[in-house]
């Protein structure tokens, strides 16, 4: 037995010297170096979280001072200089009636302003050039409106917008900001109707030119009746007592009148002069 137990501690005593020439032992080891390590890692990372956090915090500070902008007012901020919001291309037509499938095109001209009132102040001022006189049925009988020319309080007897691209047609009271915003740089149709949306139909615009805007009662050749422009002379004649001249230049006032375009006729009655073309043939009487 004890030759046994010192063979086996010497082998031990060996094993324990190999180990060490093997793994000789480190004076420097630290053996919490790299638990020392982490937490100084930790503490440098919560620092930087730390110093990231303080800074969003003012970031989000200095965002949350500024005033509150609505969608519209950040459009309009971030266009450049004097550019406006709203703007497109319109093309201008004119519609005698208001399903005329084929209208003429006159004129091209950009659409432009801040909102929806100015495109549509836009709309009229460059439309209303277009427009004539307004027309009203009165038991399916085309008159003339009162107002001989329309004002932009109108614009809405006047002018739709047609969108060709998804063939659709809008009101004017139907154009919204996010429309608007749509059409930007596109080209949109302006419908201008010479007399107005109440014309509707080609049978109803033929009713218009046989009653109001062809010449009243024509004779066989065509022209007004020698009978209509002599009634016509005496009532300029009547109602021009600072002028006076022959019943010729006042039946030749009159064939200008029934000459012109119906809607035009009722003004050009009530004018104080003779048109400048036959002004020579007057003369002018002084009144008390």
């Amino acid at each position: 037995m004890d030759s046994a137990e010192e063979q086996s501690e010497m082998e031990y005593d060996d094993y324990e010297e190999t180990e060490y020439l093997r793994d000789p032992v480190d004076i420097d080891y630290d053996p919490f170096a790299d638990e020392r390590v982490d937490a100084e890692s930790t503490e440098d990372d919560s620092v930087e979280d730390g110093n990231e956090s303080k800074d969003d915090q003012e970031e989000e500070v200095q965002v949350e001072g500024e005033p509150s902008q609505n969608r519209s007012q950040v459009l309009e901020i971030t266009r450049p200089g004097g550019e406006d919001l709203f703007s497109f291309e319109g093309v201008f037509c004119q519609r005698n009636f208001k399903n005329q499938l084929r209208p003429k095109e006159c004129f091209v001209k950009t659409v432009c302003g801040q909102s929806v009132g100015d495109i549509i102040d836009s709309l009229w001022e460059s439309g209303v050039s277009l427009v004539k006189r307004k027309i009203i049925f009165d038991d399916d009988v085309p008159m003339w409106a009162d107002e001989e020319k329309p004002g932009r309080e109108s614009v809405d007897c006047f002018i739709t917008v047609q969108d060709a691209t998804v063939k659709k047609m809008y009101e004017l009271r139907s154009l919204t900001p996010k429309l608007l915003q749509k059409w930007r740089g596109k080209s949109i149709k302006i419908l201008v109707h010479a007399y107005s949306t109440n014309v509707e139909s080609s049978a109803q615009f033929k009713d218009v030119l046989k009653r109001l805007i062809a010449p009243s009662r024509p004779d066989r050749a065509g022209a007004n009746s020698t009978v209509d422009e002599a009634a016509l002379a005496n009532e300029l004649r009547d109602g021009h007592q600072h002028l006076d001249g022959h019943f010729s230049s006042w039946m030749l006032w009159a064939s200008i009148i029934h000459g012109s375009a119906a809607h035009k006729q009722e003004t050009m009655k009530k004018e104080a002069n003779p048109p400048t073309m036959i002004s020579k043939y007057f003369r002018w009487l002084r009144t008390a």
